[in-house]
């Protein structure tokens, strides 16, 4: 499986665009994405979100856990935060079971429950956990 560097650089190419021009359609500056290159972990959910927009691919695949190429269109997310605790009651996982089993902090749920953005490597670690992809745990599928 590629790294999500390694996919961005790939997908990029396929439609011919570089960096500063990712940065225009997505509304990023240029050292954002130059950021995401570093593999710092820095992937915004909704940065994320933008990317699979243009690109029309999964989440999964965008990040690098698949290498199956979907290019298709997704349903508009629901507030982020409810659809972690529907997901989390769908699966019969508490937040508590979460935080201990994964390096996942109650702080993020906290900071979620607040308004504040995922990261999405945060997002893999649970998707990681729950056995599902990012799509179904962001209400994309």
């Amino acid at each position: 499986m590629s790294t999500f560097e390694e996919r961005l650089d790939l997908l990029m190419s396929e439609i011919g665009i570089n960096s500063v021009e990712l940065g225009l359609k997505i509304g990023v500056s240029p050292s954002v994405i130059s950021r995401w290159g570093q593999n710092n972990g820095s992937l915004l959910l909704s940065n994320a979100l933008s990317l699979c927009n243009l690109f029309q691919c999964t989440l999964d695949y965008l990040v690098g856990r698949n290498d199956k190429d979907f290019k298709t269109t997704f349903l508009d997310c629901p507030a982020f935060y409810n659809q972690i605790k529907a997901v989390l009651h769908k699966e019969k996982v508490t937040q508590y079971r979460i935080c201990k089993d994964t390096s996942i902090k109650s702080a993020h749920f906290y900071r979620w429950s607040k308004g504040s953005e995922a990261k999405v490597s945060t997002l893999v670690i649970m998707a990681d956990y729950l056995d599902c992809s990012l799509d179904y745990l962001v209400g994309r599928e």
